[in-house]
């Protein structure tokens, strides 16, 4: 009999093992495909510039085919027109040139984004080098939006989670969700990134102490799961399904730094994380954690989301429920009290009488 088919130690080390191969693998296939869409950006890349010599090469030898032909001067009119097509010649030439620049431009952009996520993945399959924040963070893209423009319904709390939760067949789906607010996520205008900031500590009412957050309660790499976001107008909005690409904790300096975000939106900020993690406090609670936050004691947890898809289910149990809420409302209203009841049928008792 083998030494470690008896020995709890040894099978759980061999699961551990077999855990972090899978999570290996799927980290090189994670790579691989961006790799690759990497190799699609710089071969458009190189079709473009080739693009761009083939025309500055027939621009230059039609250049040097019209110093060839003999000037003839026209006069009056001629002139005129002559010279105001090649004005605008020259202004349309111009344009296609800027236009050219700036695809070329956006697709180095592209690329060096490309290069930076390929260097965070190699970081994380290698674990020897140093995660760029500013990187993962797109600092150059965030910001704190009205997300109130999106498509479907907006709904209430209550009833809808229910609601949603037997549209989609998942009894427990507001235990599934992720839930955030205008001051505590950053997203890009495409509304296909996020980055949802979280309080690394939270108030325990029992001892009147700061804990750490438990992993349970945190997104972890990997989940996919519907994003609901509330407006100024305390309606939740259904933004699609997210994945959590990564995860990183900042100070608030460097959230400061990273972000391009007015410093009142800041403020803000700091207020709706002071509220997530003193749930349950008093004033000196808010006190204590604003000087842990801005002593660095407390710091912001930052989850990369990416767009993954979208669950029109989702939008038609939010119709139906919106729907079904006005239309009780609407006969709640219509409906007679018992009092008006009985008021009716005493007048009409003694008009027949």
């Amino acid at each position: 009999m083998p030494e470690d088919q008896g020995n709890p130690d040894a099978a759980l080390s061999n699961e551990v093992v077999r855990a972090l191969g899978q999570e290996l693998r799927r980290l090189r296939e994670e790579h691989a495909v961006v790799e690759e869409r990497n190799n699609v950006l710089e071969a458009e890349n190189t079709r473009l510039q080739r693009d761009l010599d083939d025309t500055r090469r027939a621009l230059q030898a039609k250049a040097r085919v019209k110093e060839e032909e003999p000037r003839v001067l026209p006069s009056g009119n001629d002139y005129d027109e002559l010279k105001r097509a090649l004005d605008e010649s020259v202004q349309q030439r111009e344009a296609e040139q800027a236009e050219h620049a700036r695809v070329v431009e956006e697709l180095r952009n592209k690329l060096a984004r490309g290069k930076e996520k390929r260097a965070v993945l190699r970081a994380a399959l290698s674990g020897t080098q140093e995660v760029d924040v500013k990187a993962l963070l797109r600092c150059d893209e965030l910001d704190v939006l009205d997300l109130s423009d999106l498509r479907g319904f907006k709904v209430g709390l209550g009833l809808a989670w229910v609601r949603i939760g037997k549209a989609l067949n998942e009894p427990h789906y507001q235990e599934c969700i992720w839930k955030c607010f205008n001051d505590d996520s950053l997203w890009t205008a495409s509304k296909d990134f996020c980055v949802f900031l979280l309080p690394s500590h939270h108030y325990d009412t029992g001892d009147g102490s700061f804990k750490h957050n438990s992993h349970e309660l945190l997104p972890r790499l990997g989940d996919t799961r519907d994003i609901f976001h509330k407006d100024s107008s305390h309606q939740w909005l259904y933004c699609g399904d997210f994945k959590c690409e990564w995860s990183y904790s900042v100070s608030l300096e460097d959230l400061d730094r990273f972000t391009r975000v007015a410093p009142d939106t800041l403020t803000r900020i700091k207020r709706t994380i002071v509220d997530r993690a003193c749930s349950g406090g008093g004033p000196a609670s808010r006190t204590a954690a604003l000087k842990m936050l801005e002593d660095g004691l407390m710091t912001v947890g930052c989850y990369g989301l990416v767009k993954t898809g979208y669950k029109y289910q989702v939008d038609l149990a939010m119709e139906a429920y919106t729907r079904d809420s006005m239309k009780t409302r609407s006969q709640t209203r219509k409906r007679p009290s018992d009092d008006e009841n009985n008021n009716w049928q005493k007048r009409h008792k003694r008009w027949s009488s």
